[in-house]
């Protein structure tokens, strides 16, 4: 089944390079982040806040995911 949502596949097949581009930085980036505050740094704060980043990252993988199945 192919989605019709007003692209051509050439065009979609960009969009898909451009947002698993976006995943895989997102996803360095957690974990740069993850490593260096646990690393570092054992808190409550710092808990709470990579918690936080933890569930945006991952709502942002969810979201993109089925974008580039």
């Amino acid at each position: 089944m192919r989605p019709n949502i007003g692209l051509t596949t050439e065009q979609r097949d960009g969009v898909v390079r451009i947002l698993t581009t976006l995943l895989a930085d997102e996803y360095v980036l957690y974990t740069k982040t993850r490593n260096y505050h646990w690393e570092r740094h054992s808190d409550a704060g710092t808990g709470d806040f990579l918690t936080g980043l933890l569930e945006e990252h991952e709502k942002m993988a969810w979201t993109l995911r089925p974008s580039v199945a």
